[in-house]
């Protein structure tokens, strides 16, 4: 089991990577993220859990998701420790765990048990693998929302409002060519409908393209 944690900016300053390094020591990888739905910025220590974050994103039934802090010893390879915490649209808490078996099943056993019980999920390595079309999607839509994060899209959405009354399904290759947009505008526009639902394609299923078609309005 690979133990990992993470960390979130406070008052806008970024742990250093020294400092982390102090805590998660020199070997585990980590992965500064800026979270759209919590709009923060996050480290995580160790790429099964930035993954995991990356699902949440996608996650509509996710309403946010924070850092799990813990004094748990962690040179005690036995104890699982929680890293992320989430709540859902209707207040419920999850806390998560991220577990790399290496084909350990004992332990897959032992971690499935566990999952089911109080609001406690296990994510594997090989769960996180099943899920890679959404997170391909999602790491490149966190990207655009991000881009645009400081801009002012009036008027994009003044087009794209246009747009959708006269059709209600349009692919992504034809928002892109509307006239008088900002394309990374109107990309980061469609990318924060489709995480708050206003939007819809499924990601989890289908890589994003320009051909993809993507519906506005009620589902």
């Amino acid at each position: 089991m690979q133990r990992v944690r993470a960390f979130e900016s406070v008052e806008g300053a970024t742990p250093s990577p020294l400092a982390i390094r102090e805590l998660v020591g020199k070997k585990v990888d980590l992965w500064y993220m800026r979270s759209p739905k919590n709009n923060c910025r996050f480290v995580l220590s160790g790429e099964p859990l930035y993954l995991l974050a990356i699902t949440l994103e996608a996650n509509q039934q996710v309403r946010s998701y924070s850092p799990c802090g813990t004094d748990e010893n962690p040179d005690n390879l036995d104890t699982l420790v929680p890293q992320l915490c989430s709540e859902d649209l209707a207040g419920a808490i999850t806390k998560y765990y991220t577990v790399r078996l290496r084909g350990s099943k004992p332990r897959r056993s032992k971690f499935q048990d566990v999952a089911e019980k109080d609001g406690i999920r296990i994510i594997t390595d090989e769960w996180l693998y099943d899920q890679r079309i959404l997170i391909d999607n999602w790491i490149f839509l966190c990207a655009a929302i991000n881009r645009v994060r400081n801009s002012h899209l009036f008027g994009e959405v003044d087009v794209l409002a246009a747009a959708v009354s006269r059709s209600r399904s349009w692919s992504l290759g034809e928002l892109l060519a509307l006239p008088d947009i900002d394309k990374a505008k109107i990309l980061g526009l469609v990318a924060s409908m489709l995480q708050s639902g206003t939007a819809f394609f499924n990601t989890a299923s289908e890589p994003l393209t320009r051909n993809s078609v993507i519906r506005f309005g009620e589902q």
